[in-house]
């Protein structure tokens, strides 16, 4: 059976479409960085994100704090980062940081 990447960035279904984030997994120190440059490359592109966060079996606050600083620079540009699936423990310190 093959693993699914941690890590995976979807079109969406028309140009207009939000992208869509999925994260799975632990998203920690050890695939942050890979989970910054997928930020980075969204921020980029021009549309509004939706990150999946229903398959993550743990969420720390280095990940956290890259979800943040996307919806910070897709705010600036006029865009929206919707965060669904957040499991109920990380979710109330999602919402704290305004996610």
């Amino acid at each position: 059976m093959q693993e699914l990447d941690p890590i995976q960035i979807d079109e969406g279904e028309t140009a207009a479409s939000p992208f869509r984030l999925t994260l799975r997994g632990s998203m920690g120190l050890d695939n942050v960085r890979d989970l910054h440059l997928a930020a980075e490359e969204l921020a980029s592109r021009g549309r509004d994100v939706e990150v999946d966060c229903s398959g993550p079996t743990r969420l720390d606050l280095a990940a956290i704090q890259v979800l943040i600083a996307l919806a910070i620079d897709l705010g600036r540009a006029g865009h929206e980062c919707r965060v669904l699936g957040v499991p109920p423990g990380t979710k109330r310190h999602m919402e704290f940081a305004g996610l």
